[in-house]
């Protein structure tokens, strides 16, 4: 091989980049843990400096995501990922990506062979811009339930066993999805139960 100026900077640039995909991960625990510490549900006020920790976190947490959908999308080491960063997922569940949960990965739960598809929005927070104050939500997805690509699951969401969100869908606040049940739309308006 012939060594001249651009292969050594080319070699030099992917070791680069490999390095610093490696340190992502770590740095983005570290931040988690030291840094934000778990979230609890409730109302804080959107002064408080745990806002200001939280998208912080969000961001690097967000850097992680990015590295790792790259290689490893709908698989176990995904999972795990987002059990370390504290979302309570069963292994044999599949999340494919996600969207807003860095901001509280605490307050997710998946259950059992549930199925999250790619690039939902979960929000976990909701701005109570005439209190100023932000209020932190849990969002749960019981065993069997789907979650279909770019929906969106707004604070407090419950999506019970077998219940079902279809793609693009939009679920409000605090909306509750019962078993058997579709919910389609905008404002996920719409609800087919099969007789």
């Amino acid at each position: 091989i012939k060594w001249d100026f651009w292969s050594i900077t080319m070699v030099l640039t992917i070791a680069l980049l490999g390095a610093m995909q490696a340190c992502v991960f770590p740095v983005a625990l570290i931040n988690k843990y030291l840094f934000t510490g778990r979230v609890r549900a409730g109302r804080r006020a959107l002064t408080q400096l745990l806002c200001v920790r939280h998208k912080v976190a969000g961001r690097l947490i967000a850097l992680g995501d990015m590295i790792l959908l790259a290689y490893f999308e709908s698989t176990p080491v995904q999972t795990v990922w987002y059990w370390l960063l504290g979302a309570n997922l069963k292994m044999s569940s599949i999340v494919s990506s996600w969207d807003g949960v860095q901001i509280a990965p605490d307050l997710l739960t998946v259950g059992r062979d549930a199925y999250i598809g790619n690039a939902p929005y979960i929000g976990f927070v909701t701005v109570h811009k005439e209190r100023m104050e932000v209020s932190f939500d849990p969002i749960v997805v019981e065993e069997k339930a789907f979650v279909g690509p770019f929906s969106h699951l707004a604070a407090g969401t419950h999506i019970q066993r077998t219940g079902a969100v279809s793609a693009m869908a939009i679920l409000k606040r605090n909306e509750n999805v019962r078993s058997f049940t579709t919910r389609v739309g905008y404002r996920a308006s719409v609800s087919y139960r099969p007789e």
